[in-house]
């Protein structure tokens, strides 16, 4: 029996290997050695340049024969030898030669804790199997799920120890034993506070993901920890276990559901930032004219972790003042109650609206990456279509589900957003009925070359069931067109129009977008899109009547998000459209 001291050298092989190839000067020969083995040693050793001596030949030869038995060693080849030698030239040729011998395998693997705090039922089950190749990537990855399992487990303080390989030659295996300290199991108790500043520590509490008694989990900690930041209240969040045990004692339930649990309070320390901050914003396209955008918000109002957001926007369309107020609630900030408010006029070639909106929406998370939503709205004010004017008041319920797992809020590289949604609504006044709205919306995002590449790709499907098309306010149907809809087109431009040519709107929606965004390294970069959509009078798609834009843009990327500049062209334009269009905004346009 024989330790294996070269396992552990070629540890740092299991983090992965380039398969890129580089010329080399010396020959790798033996048998088993194909060009993968090869590309793999020439990668860790990289470019060399001809030897002029002997001397030169054999120290290349020699450091290429070590890096290959590392190589070998990591993948279980445990027993490898290499020879080297130069061959005489000019030119001189070292040479290594190579006998793999054979591959071991796993015999015995055990695990072994060196103090009394764990008992045999707490033990995780050991994952690695007789047979085994004795790769390093296994025997490290294993050990690393070990000390994940027992930190799962309510083992905070759990640490590896030093790992033991024995190998047999006469068998080519190895007996493993895993060695680690599991200190004692921990249950989470009162969170504690430090700098609090203005937020409420109730609310600290609120927004914790336990309840008092819970087994420890490093996810749990993490969870809390985005929970805090995710409020964007504070410039530094830290999230921690007590050094000292609480003296406070779980429940009789809860001890008899954990056994021998040291109960550590939770320290959260905070420092607060900005509690106002103000934003502007501006916007232009050939047909929408220039825009202008401004905001308020107020974080922490009330010192129970709220947000209040007033918005103006200013365009040739739209002139509207809106505010919000959202609380999170038990559970983490996703979940949360907001209440809205807006007034408004719009203009458009479509119709012309006045309106008062009131809202209020309750989200909460369901399982991870999933959230529902549930809501109801009020609307009052008139609206002029066809030159018809009525006076309209709707009452409408909201309702969804969302999935998001994207890697960045502003400006996404990986991932896909889903939302699916509908809105049972009642309008009473001037026009009456009853119908519901559906709608899809995805979009999906995927980087190449470290994100310098991104394909994205968005897709928006709506339906309206219910009242004649005459009852449906001009401004709950569906339009299409625009720099955030299909761009090559005007606003609204797309489905239905009336006999003096004006835009409608439609009861069923289609829009589809694909664009590559290629960035650049001083910030600048381009994308290539290609826009699509149907607006139809039925109720559902007819996907018969598409109208296609296509365009370039050019991208800054700053801090707050990318400023974008396109330009586009409809594919197979009508006689009114025109044949080039220009849209600046703050953004992506999904």
């Amino acid at each position: 029996m024989t330790y294996i001291a070269p396992f552990f050298i070629s540890i740092a092989l299991c983090v992965g290997i380039s398969t890129t190839a580089h010329a080399q000067s010396v020959e790798i020969t033996g048998e088993g050695v194909d060009d993968v083995l090869r590309s793999e040693i020439f990668a860790l050793q990289g470019e060399l340049e001809a030897p002029t001596t002997k001397f030169a030949a054999r120290r290349q030869a020699r450091r290429t024969a070590t890096i290959a038995l590392d190589v070998l060693n990591s993948k279980g080849w445990l027993d490898a030898k290499a020879d080297i030698a130069v061959e005489a030239g000019p030119p001189l040729r070292p040479l290594v030669r190579i006998n793999k011998g054979r591959r071991f395998t796993i015999n015995t693997a055990t695990l072994k804790l060196s103090d009394d705090f764990i008992t045999q039922r707490d033990l995780p089950p050991l994952e690695v199997r007789k047979g085994q190749f004795a790769q390093a990537d296994t025997i490290i990855n294993e050990e690393s799920r070990l000390l994940g399992r027992l930190k799962s487990d309510g083992f905070a303080y759990a640490k590896k120890g030093e790992r033991l390989v024995i190998g047999d030659r006469e068998t080519a295996s190895i007996d493993l034993t895993y060695n680690f300290t599991s200190g004692p199991k921990i249950c989470l108790g009162d969170v504690v506070t430090h700098n609090p500043g203005r937020t409420r520590t109730k609310i600290l509490e609120t927004l914790s993901p336990y309840e008092f008694g819970d087994r420890y989990n490093t996810e749990t900690i993490a969870e809390y920890k985005t929970r805090l930041s995710q409020t964007q209240l504070f410039t530094f969040v830290k999230v921690e276990l007590s050094d000292t045990p609480s003296q406070e004692l779980l429940p009789e339930a809860s001890q008899e559901q954990v056994s021998s649990c040291q109960i550590r309070d939770v320290e959260v320390t905070l420092e607060d930032g900005s509690r106002r901050s103000v934003s502007a914003g501006a916007s232009f396209a050939t047909t929408e004219g220039l825009g202008l955008q401004a905001g308020y918000e107020m974080r922490n109002y009330s010192g129970r972790a709220d947000t209040v957001n007033l918005d103006l926007q200013l365009n040739n369309l739209e002139q509207s003042l809106s505010g919000r107020w959202k609380q999170p609630l038990k559970g983490g900030y996703r979940h949360a109650l907001t209440l809205g408010a807006s007034i408004g006029s719009i203009q458009t070639d479509a119709f012309d609206r006045d309106a008062l909106t009131l809202n209020a929406l309750y989200e909460r998370p369901w399982i991870k990456h999933f959230d529902v939503f549930a809501g109801i709205g009020g609307e009052i004010g008139k609206e002029t279509q066809d030159g018809t004017e009525k006076d309209f008041q709707i009452i409408s319920g909201r309702g969804g589900l969302r999935f998001d797992n994207t890697d960045d809020a502003l400006n996404p590289s990986q991932g896909l957003r889903v939302q699916l949604g509908a809105e049972p609504a009642y309008s009473i006044g001037d026009a009456e009925g009853q119908f519901l709205t559906t709608d899809l919306i995805a979009r999906g995002y995927l980087g190449f070359n470290e994100d310098k590449l991104i394909l994205a790709s968005r897709l928006k499907v709506g339906g309206i069931a219910g009242s004649s098309f005459a009852d449906i306010p001009s401004s709950r149907r569906f339009y299409a067109g625009g720099g955030g809809s299909v761009r090559g087109y005007a606003y609204q431009a797309i489905g239905p129009r009336n006999d003096e040519n004006e835009p409608i709107g439609g009861r069923s929606l289609v829009e589809l977008s694909l664009e590559a965004r290629l960035r650049f390294a001083n910030n600048l970069g381009m994308a290539v899109f290609v826009d699509a959509g149907e607006v139809g009078a039925s109720e559902t798609p007819a996907f018969s009547d598409f109208r296609m834009g296509a365009g370039l843009g050019v991208r800054y990327y700053t801090s707050f998000g990318p400023l974008r500049f396109d330009i586009a062209t409809p594919i197979d334009p009508r006689e009114d459209d025109e044949s080039v269009l220009v849209y600046l905004s703050i953004g992506q346009a999904f």
